[in-house]
């Protein structure tokens, strides 16, 4: 009861723990409830030994010399686990461990309480986190506490224990007596063994005149089944607080009730109105108190009769008592001469041997005894070996039966297995001895071993589907004999349904990988194909194994768009795992629930993509937990190579500065119409150098084939030019590298280059000789070898994502540090920023450390501080969840980094299956994106081969039969998807286009506007002269400013003149006017095809349209849109002579007159479109052509294709070249008419 009483107090009722009862009380280890908590050794280890050594001298000491005194220590919880650990070493019994607590602090805390104490410490030192457990090891222990009402009134336990120790404050003051304190004391008084006087007398001693011992009792009841009853109620924590609070109220007794009732009926008296009340009142006391009185006799006389009886019993009893003392004498008289009389017998001859011979009789009884004993022991012992034979026997028995019913189960279940076997060897057998071989079962449905070999060959060995029936019969024919007839074997379309099927057990199978994980992650990218948007979404599951999810059509990639496909995926595997409805939403909210992490790029659309998908997993799962945001860490080297860049830019505007030349061939004359390029010198050079050296370059201006040949057999080297793009992640810096290691061996090649030297080539040759654009292609090359390179190397690497901090902080040091001073960078022997992942080194590493001037050192020393700078920006900005303060900086704890095992560093697994989807679409060009994604499926998640396989022979057929329901429904519904991402882009490219139209009218409307304003003032000026003669018609200054700005207008905006000085700003009238006849005195009116006003052709008042041409960019503007003229249909004999007239006349006349023309060039085998961008005569320009791709859609390459052409191989020019959707593909309306006139005009030609 005591012990319940405590724990009561403490508001909860607990048994003792699994803790207390698997402790033993020799070892006592309590052991962590995780592997991840620590060992007890080491928190031995943390706490020392300074204070530990003095106890175990005091304590274990051995000898008989003087022992050391007791340690002055306070009662910390390093104590208690100093002591512990004592314990344990020595193996010493618990009572010890008592006996030395109670030396260290006697009469402080309860003995058997002191088990206790120690084993809860230890616990809470194994839960503490490593940063707490010191703060945990200076924690005070409070020994003499009692409970939290006897803390506020100051009682300790040395208090109660010796009352005369009570404090002085309780003497003098009072103070308020609570529940919770009468519980405290009791249950302290019950702990000490001590009984209800002692509670009683400790309430007397503070709480003087309380109450009496009964009524006491019952209080104490009363207030802890009130206790109870609160402990139980949903609001037990303020209910049960607040009643412990309350102050102590005594039960009333009935003298109190007649007190509290006279007091009552004094009240109501004075307070009455009337004197009838009044007399009434009086009347009944009256008579109460004679009945009092009356009462009060007859309990007198009662009283006094009883003492009368009391006086005479008492009279009785002490006759009674004096004649039994008597009889006792005479008694004990007689006791005496008996014992006197027996003393003489004993001593006579007789009686001792009777005694004597006794003795005998008892030894002979027990000799006889015990021989008897040994028989029957021997006897029993031989019966109880016997019985253990026996019982070995019967259990050997029952075993060996056992074992012979297992034996018999397995040879049943071998036997039907055989049998099973025996069966498929018959048909095989059957099948080899026969010619054919049995592709389709009793109906024409094909076998399941014909399924899925062709769904593991087109599916996974890349086989088309028209040649797939083709392979089959081959195999079977000349490694199996078997002559199989091609209408037996599946066609192109039935091949097609079956990697549909595929497609369906591909689903399938990411479905059950994800339900049967305990969390995965979602990967995704996006990407645009010949102008069709396509998402990919891969699934990496706990296990680390990564399985692709499919690629789906988007019209617009935002964050809407991007939740929607999400959604539709997980949706789509649930349909497909399971037919059950109820099943779907189960399982889908526990797919949902399980998503741990997004993996994609820092793209702004897809950290708004996964707010969403946040915010919609807790709306539909309730779960708080956050998901991680993970980012593709390879895109940092992008980031890298972009503000490399633009560091280079200010280092070559520095050297550029100090040399008073510009660097490689920007210093010469024939490039100077390249000059206004935004690109930096570096990255020109590795540009065109990797495009005419490397692979995948420019065929047309390049000569690699040259190059490589020059390599191999004047050098006996081999060519490490890489092909250059600089959207790959480590492109820029590696092919800077290896153009530096070949920097000699490029300008001595170029220079002695027999071929057609381009342009492109020379510009190759001018950067190559320049000594400074040299050194900073070395500090290109050092980066690669010391950063990106390594960086690259620790992303393959098997480093988790947890751990990535380390790395990256350690990277930034080295940053900071390189910023200021690099040259350690310069250094062949430094390592890099990871020396763990170095790249190997090799000739190209010892060239950018070899033959190295003290100059060129200089420059490249400058250039490498300065990127440094802009790397320090770069880390900061994308990998700050890596850095102090991030969401993974830091070390996490063994949960987090069990649940982030599985988390990939990159994304790069979407890259490489849009590669593979490129290499798709190049060979099945008319495929649907539904069959690319089924073959991606299938071949990246090998689902036929390996997942399949595993399954039995009973879910293999039970998987086919469900991808036959559900595959033609997943086409379809993929089919009908891929229609409305068609409409909405219909819809937007529409809506694009209206806007379009909209801003072009109101152009055409501003412009025409500013030819009436001009029209009025007597404009448009053509020369300085007209200035004058304009302003002399305005009375204003106000109006000679707004006739200015008109005619700056109309130079910039009508005739398109991009010059720097039509800026108008703030500036005067009289600055305008200077600056508008430096502008017309240096242009050539006619020679720009400026038009007069006079010149227009036609009137502006009054006229609906104004049609205006301007050489500069052949503007035409329309204030209304007519609609198209419609075409007369005409013979095909007529279209053919005046087409041939037309193109006679184009070859006769046309001449090079404006840039920014399209021109039609003829070549033999096909003829190419380009904009001039340069005329150098009449018959000579320069221009750039563009690159026709799938569907007849044009782009700029990557290389720019610029070439001199001939005006005799125009064949036409001035038609329409219009931009589409995303501003990075043209189109030509008139490309098939321009197709009839190649044609027309090779055979007039060629």
């Amino acid at each position: 009861m005591a012990k319940k009483r405590g724990l009561i107090i403490n508001g909860q009722l607990r048994s003792k723990t699994q803790r207390e009862t698997k402790m033993a009380d020799g070892a006592g280890d309590p052991r962590p409830a995780v592997d991840e908590r620590p060992k007890l050794e080491d928190i031995f280890t943390e706490i020392g030994n300074d204070i530990q050594r003095h106890l175990e001298a005091v304590f274990l000491a051995q000898g008989r010399g003087r022992r050391p005194n007791f340690p002055s220590t306070a009662a910390t919880n390093k104590l208690l686990l100093q002591l512990y650990s004592i314990k344990i070493k020595s193996g010493s019994p618990w009572t010890a461990v008592t006996d030395w607590f109670s030396s260290l602090f006697p009469y402080q805390y309860p003995p058997f309480r002191v088990r206790h104490l120690i084993e809860s410490t230890v616990t809470s030192v194994l839960s503490c986190d490593p940063s707490a457990r010191k703060q945990f090891y200076d924690g005070h222990i409070d020994l003499t506490f009692i409970g939290e009402q006897c803390s506020k009134i100051g009682l300790t336990r040395l208090n109660l224990l010796d009352l005369t120790l009570l404090p002085e404050h309780l003497k003098t003051s009072t103070f308020k007596c609570t529940n919770g304190l009468l519980l405290e004391l009791d249950n302290f008084c019950c702990r000490e063994g001590h009984g209800f006087d002692y509670f009683s007398l400790l309430i007397e001693k503070l709480v003087p005149g309380t109450t009496d011992i009964r009524s006491l009792k019952q209080a104490i009841k009363h207030i802890r089944f009130e206790f109870r009853k609160l402990n139980k109620s949903k609001r037990r924590n303020t209910n049960a607080a607040n009643y412990l609070d309350q102050e102590f109220v005594p039960k009333r007794t009935k003298l109190d009730d007649i007190g509290n009732n006279a007091r009552l009926q004094n009240v109501n008296i004075t307070s009455g109105t009337t004197a009838v009340a009044t007399q009434t009142l009086v009347e009944q006391w009256e008579n109460n108190v004679e009945t009092l009185q009356t009462e009060l006799g007859c309990a007198q006389a009662l009283i006094s009769e009883l003492h009368e009886q009391q006086i005479v019993t008492t009279q009785k009893l002490k006759q009674k008592i004096d004649t039994l003392t008597h009889d006792l004498k005479l008694k004990a008289e007689k006791i005496a001469c008996i014992q006197t009389e027996l003393k003489d017998v004993k001593s006579r001859a007789p009686y001792l041997r009777v005694k004597r011979r006794e003795k005998y009789l008892k030894e002979k009884e027990k000799d006889l005894v015990g021989k008897a004993l040994c028989k029957s022991s021997e006897t029993v012992s031989q019966l109880k070996t016997h019985i253990k034979y026996l019982t070995k026997t019967l259990d050997n028995q029952k075993q060996l039966a056992n074992f012979h019913k297992k034996q018999k189960k397995i040879y049943q279940k071998d036997a039907a297995l055989l049998k099973t076997a025996c069966s498929q060897l018959e048909s095989e057998l059957l099948e080899l001895s026969s010619d054919s071989l049995t592709t389709r079962n009793h109906g024409r449905q094909y076998t399941e071993a014909m399924e899925k070999c062709v769904m593991e060959v087109v599916g996974e060995l890349d086989v088309s589907t028209e040649k797939c029936a083709k392979v089959i019969q081959s195999v079977a024919y000349w490694l199996f004999d078997k002559k199989v007839p091609l209408s037996q074997l599946p066609s192109a379309d039935t091949a097609t349904n079956m990697v549909d099927r595929a497609h369906v057990l591909s689903k399938h199978q990411v479905a059950e990988g994800v339900l049967l994980s305990d969390r995965w992650n979602l990967h995704g990218d996006g990407t645009t194909r010949d102008h069709n948007k396509i998402l990919g979404q891969q699934v990496a599951l706990d296990s680390g194994k990564m399985l692709s999810a499919g690629f789906c059509a988007m019209a617009v990639e935002d964050q809407t768009t991007l939740l929607d496909n999400a959604i539709c995926m997980m949706h789509e595997l649930v349909d497909l795992y399971t037919e059950s409805e109820d099943e779907r939403e189960v399982l889908y909210k526990s797919m949902l629930e399980k998503m741990f992490a997004v993996m994609s790029d820092r793209a702004s659309v897809n950290k708004a993509y996964n707010r969403c998908l946040d915010a919609y997993r807790k709306e539909q799962t309730g779960n708080e937990n956050l998901l991680h945001f993970l980012y593709c860490n390879a895109h940092f080297l992008l980031g890298l190579s972009n503000v490399c860049e633009s560091s280079l830019k200010v280092i070559e505007n520095d050297i550029c500065t100090l040399t008073g030349r510009k660097l490689g061939r920007d210093s010469d004359a024939k490039f100077q119409r390249f000059k206004h390029s935004s690109e930096s010198a570096v990255a020109r050079f590795v540009r065109t150098a990797c495009d005419v050296f490397g692979p995948r370059g420019d065929e047309k201006n390049g000569c690699r084939l040259e190059w490589e040949a020059f390599c191999s057999e004047s050098l006996g080297i081999k060519s490490r030019v890489k092909s250059f793009r600089m959207n790959r992640f480590n492109n820029f810096f590696e092919g800077a590298a290896a153009l530096y290691h070949h920097r000699e061996s490029v300008t001595t090649f170029l220079g002695d280059y027999k071929g057609k030297g381009n342009l492109k080539l020379q510009s190759v040759l001018c950067d190559a000789k320049c000594e400074e654009l040299q050194a900073l292609v070395r500090a290109l090359g050092i980066v690669f070898y010391k950063i990106t390179g390594p960086f690259w190397q620790l992303l393959e690497s098997d480093t988790e994502y947890v751990d990535l901090y380390k790395f990256v902080q350690a990277m930034l040091h080295l940053f900071q540090l390189w910023q200021h001073d690099a040259s350690d960078l310069l250094s062949e022997k430094n390592k890099g920023i990871f020396p763990d992942f170095a790249i190997s080194v090799d000739e190209i590493h010892h060239s950018l450390y070899s033959g190295v001037s003290e100059y060129h050192q200089d420059i490249t020393k400058k250039a490498l501080e300065q990127v440094m700078g802009s790397f320090i920006e770069v880390t900061e900005r994308q990998l700050a969840d890596f850095l102090e303060g991030g969401v993974y900086g830091q070390e996490p704890d063994q949960e987090l980094r069990k649940k982030m095992k599985h988390c990939r560093l990159t994304n790069l697994v979407s890259e490489n299956e849009f590669g593979d989807l490129d290499f798709s679409q190049y060979r099945r060009r008319h495929a649907s994106l539904h069959y690319h994604s089924g073959i991606q499926m299938i071949k990246k998640n090998h689902t036929i081969s390996d997942w399949l396989k595993s399954k039995s022979p009973q879910d293999q057929s039970r998987l086919l039969d469900h991808a036959r329901k559900q595959a033609h429904d997943l086409r379809i519904k993929h089919r009908n998807s891929e229609k409305l991402v068609l409409v909405k882009t219909k819809e937007r490219l529409e809506e694009h286009y209206r806007k379009e139209q909209e801003k072009a009218s109101a152009r055409d409307e501003a412009k025409r506007q500013i030819l009436v304003r001009v029209k009025a003032n007597g404009g448009p000026c053509s020369c300085p002269s007209d200035v004058d003669k304009v302003l002399s018609c305005c009375d204003t200054m106000g109006k000679k400013t707004n006739v200015l700005k008109d005619e700056f207008r109309y130079l910039k905006q009508v005739l398109g003149i991009a010059d720097k000085r039509l800026i108008m700003g703030n500036k005067k009238t009289d600055e305008l006017e200077k600056i508008l006849k430096g502008v017309l005195g240096g242009i050539d009116m006619q020679q720009e095809g400026t038009l007069v006003a006079k010149d227009f052709g036609v009137e502006l008042e009054g006229t609906d349209d104004v049609n205006i041409t301007c050489s500069e960019e052949n503007v035409a503007i329309r204030t209304k849109f007519p609609k198209k003229r419609e075409k007369k249909k005409k013979s095909v004999h007529m279209q053919k002579k005046e087409s041939l007239r037309h193109q006679e006349q184009c070859v006769e006349k046309f001449i090079f007159s404006r840039q920014g023309t399209w021109v039609a060039v003829a070549y033999e085998q096909e003829y190419f479109i380009g904009e001039v961008v340069e005329v150098k005569s009449d018959t000579l320009a320069v221009v750039q052509f563009l690159n026709r791709g799938y569907r007849n859609m044009f782009r700029w390459p990557q290389v720019e294709d610029i070439s001199e052409i001939d005006s005799k191989y125009v064949f036409a020019s001035d038609f329409e070249v219009q931009m589409h959707s995303g501003g990075r593909s043209w189109i030509v309306p008139e490309l098939s008419y321009l197709e009839k006139l190649y044609i027309s005009y090779t055979e007039l030609f060629f």
